[in-house]
């Protein structure tokens, strides 16, 4: 049977079931799953392309596993800006389209002949670990694991900066907001806060913020609020008495300002905030300044692409993840 066959009874060009099959995509969705179902029912075999022919320059594929591209950090886009300036001369990088589902990533690899990948995002499904086992690939960020999560030595030391940073500020009552994340990282970085915090003896609380299922990464500014705000109105009287608030997250500490402000406690009168990742974008209109804690990803992108030539130099890759952020307070502006 041939596309030729499949483009009829799906009334559709040859040319448009050839994109379909070959997973270059640009085709609405009620059309591909017409040609795919039609392809199905004929039993049809689709060859995959063989990689075309380069100029002898081996691609490196920049991979996000996340679903909202749009709503990432610019700590990210200074990863891929090194990557592209930082590569070996004999390597090429190429930006993947984003969202791509495990099986979409297995025909670019071929179809791009990419020999490795560099990965952020935090999604690691069965499926895609399933793509990677068959690719030399580093992630660069904290992400999922079948047995447990894979977190980059760091978070851990970025709370218990955080705790310290408030501690020694004057803060007595110390308070961390929690928004489920698909970034265990954040969950380290809390605890990492609690521990610093009770071995000088303060108090401090965790204040969670909407359904554990509900990522923050996949709402909207305005929903991140909704969900913040419930816990802070049915919380008011314990959150009004603390006196220093550690986020995980530059974009959930730009929403805390709303929320705080609606709230009625003064960022003015002793009540200091400290943040997560120096995010540029986030932090611009807040005043004061909350401090924030960087984590280097400039060097985190170097450290990546080292074990990256390793392992395409043939040795062998830990399953640990090798990359280590190097946490550094940022002081807020005056």
């Amino acid at each position: 049977m041939t596309m030729t066959e499949i483009a009829r009874r799906a009334g559709v060009s040859q040319a448009t079931v050839s994109r379909v099959l070959s997973g270059r995509g640009g085709v609405k969705k009620e059309k591909a799953d017409a040609i795919i179902k039609c392809a199905e029912e004929m039993n049809f075999k689709f060859k995959e392309r063989k990689p075309r022919p380069t100029s002898g320059l081996k691609n490196i594929g920049l991979y996000y596993s996340g679903d909202r591209f749009e709503r990432s950090s610019a700590p990210l886009l200074y990863k891929y800006n090194f990557i592209a300036k930082s590569l070996p001369k004999d390597f090429n990088t190429i930006l993947l389209p984003a969202p791509l589902s495990p099986e979409e990533l297995k025909k670019e690899v071929t179809r791009r002949g990419i020999s490795g990948l560099l990965i952020t995002g935090h999604n690691n499904s069965p499926e895609l670990r399933k793509v990677l086992s068959n690719v030399p690939h580093v992630w660069m960020n904290s992400h999922d694991n079948m047995m447990a999560n894979s977190i980059l030595c760091g978070n851990d030391d970025a709370g218990r900066i955080a705790a310290r940073y408030l501690i020694d500020n004057g803060c007595s009552r110390l308070a961390a907001i929690r928004v489920p994340s698909r970034n265990p990282g954040y969950a380290a970085r809390i605890d990492g806060f609690l521990q610093e915090a009770s071995q000088f003896h303060h108090e401090a609380l965790v204040f969670p913020c909407g359904d554990e299922n509900q990522h923050f990464e996949n709402l909207d500014v305005n929903e991140l609020e909704e969900v913040i705000d419930k816990t802070f109105a049915s919380l008011e009287d314990i959150i009004s008495r603390c006196d220093g608030f550690f986020c995980p997250d530059d974009l959930v500490t730009a929403v805390l300002y709303r929320i705080l402000h609606k709230h009625n406690i003064s960022l003015f009168g002793g009540v200091r905030v400290i943040s997560c990742n120096n995010d540029a974008k986030c932090l611009a209109g807040l005043f004061p300044r909350p401090a924030t804690i960087d984590f280097a990803p400039v060097l985190t992108a170097e450290l990546a692409i080292k074990d990256l030539m390793q392992q395409l130099q043939g040795k062998t890759k830990d399953s640990r993840i090798n990359i280590t952020v190097r946490p550094q307070l940022i002081t807020e502006c005056k």
